[in-house]
């Protein structure tokens, strides 16, 4: 069974001009299957935004006042990164499966010890659980959707992806990781302001201790991806 995909990447056009040629000529004398163009699609698109429905709303409280405002926003922004959080932890645990894999896929390991991965993804956890205790703190639901969450979500959907296939290398999953370190240091970065904006002090001075960790996270992974020699 072939085990490896050496020399079978023949997607560089300007290296085969004659069969490029003929692909190109087969693309010209083919018809489009239907007629029209992406201004359908649009259209369609301004029928459903017409609707006004959005893509998600906070929970309400059976009992209480709806929270409006800036306090919505913390709120929302509070679940967003609860749920980015979680999903660290987990790019984490399959970064640290990667560390252990034999080679290639491990190959890229030995710019790091173990150990500091599996300190950075205690320390998400930590984050986590903070967050957690945060939001029911403030009455809120830490198993809610927010709108914000939802949409982090979906942003950020192909991390995991790199992160988690099988054929990925350790060194190749360092980009996705340096993605998720951007993204969790500038959501920290709205929280910390959101929070000493609405006169939480004491999340304000906790949520500050999160944002430098995930400063360290992401100049580790910054400077592994330096470090990195090779696709």
């Amino acid at each position: 069974m072939k085990t490896t995909n050496e020399h079978t990447n023949r997607t560089a056009a300007s290296f085969h001009p004659r069969a490029a040629a003929d692909q190109a000529a087969f693309a010209q004398s083919t018809p489009p299957s239907s007629e029209g163009n992406g201004t359908e699609s649009a259209q369609v698109r301004q029928i459903y935004e017409s609707d006004g429905i959005a893509i998600g709303s906070l929970p309400s409280i059976e009992g209480k006042k709806r929270t409006t405002g800036r306090a919505a926003l913390f709120i929302d922004r509070l679940g967003e990164r609860l749920a980015s959080e979680r999903a660290t932890t987990r790019l984490y645990e399959g970064l640290i499966s990667k560390h252990r894999a034999p080679m290639p896929i491990g190959i890229g390991s030995d710019l790091v010890e173990l150990g500091r991965l599996e300190e950075i993804c205690a320390e998400e956890y930590r984050h986590f659980m903070l967050l957690n205790e945060a939001m029911v703190e403030l009455g809120g639901d830490p198993t809610a959707i927010t709108p914000s969450a939802n949409i982090a979500a979906v942003i950020c959907e192909g991390l995991p992806k790199v992160v988690q296939d099988p054929r990925t290398t350790f060194g190749q999953c360092l980009d996705a990781m340096l993605v998720a370190e951007l993204a969790d240091n500038e959501g920290w970065a709205v929280l910390v302001t959101l929070a000493a904006e609405l006169g939480h002090e004491e999340l304000a001075g906790q949520f500050q201790e999160a944002w430098d960790n995930e400063q360290e996270h992401l100049a580790t992974m910054r400077e592994l991806v330096l470090s990195r020699e090779g696709p």
